[in-house]
């Protein structure tokens, strides 16, 4: 992780800010290895900020943080509540023989209980799942980093590799000429 970010940010502080068009319209046209310098990067016909995009959207790492965060702010929600009131049912004294024969002599008892948290318990359990809440974002801020580091270290090891190949291809062309 260290070194993806330290290459991240290497790679984005050395990287030349592009001209934007609008300052000088009547400068004339620069040599054509100066405006390649100055171009936004892109690898193939795909710039990097799209690159980075298509990455987060079909991220399947960054799916799973999405639902761990709902999950936990579902659980924020729960924890403010009471809890579920239970119901149970119990019955004695039935399936004998004679005259307790099947459910005629049966006894059942129906208890309906409902906790009722006292003190700071309630508050407490909100605090938890807060806690859990940011914890997961936070989470899932970190993946979401990675992908873009790893995105981002990809797309410049494909675009170091494009232009070794364009190189190559001119040191081929001028040892035919020669």
């Amino acid at each position: 992780m260290r070194t993806l970010s330290f290459a991240f940010l290497f790679v984005s502080f050395l990287w030349p800010v592009p001209f934007s068009e609008s300052a000088e319209p009547n400068k004339p046209a620069e040599p054509e290895s100066r405006q390649t310098i100055h171009q936004k990067p892109t690898a193939g016909d795909l710039p990097l900020d799209q690159a980075i995009s298509r990455a987060l959207q079909g991220n399947p790492s960054l799916a799973a943080g999405s639902f761990a965060v709902s999950a936990a702010e579902a659980r924020i929600t729960q924890a403010g509540l009471f809890p579920n009131p239970e119901i149970s049912i119990e019955a004695e004294n039935f399936g004998g023989q004679g005259e307790i024969a099947g459910y005629n002599a049966a006894e059942t008892t129906a208890v309906i209980s409902q906790p009722i948290p006292l003190g700071p318990r309630r508050g407490r359990g909100r605090a938890v799942a807060k806690s859990g809440h940011l914890l997961a974002g936070r989470d899932f801020e970190a993946v979401r980093l990675d992908v873009i580091a790893d995105t981002t270290s990809a797309f410049y090891r494909v675009l170091a590799a494009q232009k070794r190949q364009e190189l190559v291809e001119k040191m081929l062309e001028l040892a035919n000429r020669f």
